[in-house]
């Protein structure tokens, strides 16, 4: 594979990394891979994962660009007011049209973490040169943090961590827990479980439809969900029972960032995978429920 920084964009002021296999056939159907910023991390991504997932999809075939939004990492600051929720957008397709220009590539799949998902999945909304989308842990689409959704993604996570710690029960043995307090902080998640379809926010359910429309137009879409994220549980929230129109893919014991290297590998299993929709092999993917 060959890795060369570029700059591109309106007065090149946006700087990104592209990712080019070793070979690939220059046919007006090759599709290219486009990383966008997880939050305010530059284009390495968390635990430099996206560096890690460009050189997959380079041996896969396919070329992609991880840059950095402006103001982000090393890109140079907007200078004309935009929001970023629409600048997001301009400058996604900035790349797009950057790889057009240098490499040919007129079809794209767009990749992210957290806002990242956010910014893939308005930019494929947008643009119709987007055929595929990996949205991964995408944030709560509208819900404010320290929703009943973040706090049923904390009751797994502690529920599953604090029953298998050996400690921990050891600590509730010798009365260094108190009964009552640990009754009254379950009492209290309990409360906070994310409700069913219906109360989900306006702009959560607006999104969740709009998130099944692009589902059916793109050639293939992919949502993974971390099972000590909130993403799960938004979506059972916004979407119901229609959550199983979408290829949801569930990561147990991994956190919002993918952290372990372990979870990472089979996050690097799921795009391998899910990209045969696109090399020509047979997908084996096939639709799954995220409620658990």
């Amino acid at each position: 594979m060959r890795e060369e920084a570029v700059l591109f964009g309106r007065g090149g002021s946006l700087v990104g990394v592209v990712t080019d296999p070793e070979t690939y056939e220059d046919r007006g159907d090759r599709v290219a891979v486009i990383l966008l910023n997880s939050g305010l991390l530059h284009n390495v991504g968390p635990s430099a994962i996206y560096v890690k997932i460009a050189r997959l999809m380079a041996r896969l075939g396919f070329t992609s660009l991880r840059f950095d939004f402006s103001g982000i990492g090393d890109s140079g600051v907007r200078m004309d007011g935009v929001p970023f929720e629409r600048s997001s957008i301009l400058e996604a397709q900035e790349a797009m049209d950057y790889l057009e220009a240098t490499r040919g590539v007129r079809q794209f799949i767009l990749m992210g973490i957290c806002s990242g998902a956010v910014a893939s999945f308005e930019t494929a909304d947008a643009d119709e040169r987007v055929v595929g989308a990996v949205l991964m842990n995408p944030r709560s689409f509208g819900e404010k943090p320290g929703s009943a959704y973040g706090s049923r993604a904390r009751m797994r996570y502690y529920g599953r961590v604090g029953a298998s710690n050996r400690r921990s029960w050891v600590k509730v043995l010798k009365g260094q827990v108190g009964f009552r307090k640990i009754l009254h902080t379950g009492l209290q998640q309990l409360r906070a479980l994310a409700p069913q379809r219906g109360q989900a926010s306006q702009e959560g359910e607006e999104r969740g439809e709009r998130l099944l429309a692009l589902n059916s137009r793109l050639k293939g879409m992919v949502v993974v969900c971390s099972e000590w994220d909130w993403s799960l549980d938004y979506l059972n929230a916004a979407l119901g029972e229609r959550v199983g129109e979408l290829n949801v893919k569930y990561i147990a014991h991994s956190d919002h960032t993918f952290t372990l290297l372990w979870s990472q590998e089979y996050l690097f299993e799921i795009l391998t995978v899910w990209a045969s929709t696109f090399t020509g092999e047979p997908s084996l993917m096939s639709p799954s429920h995220a409620k658990i």
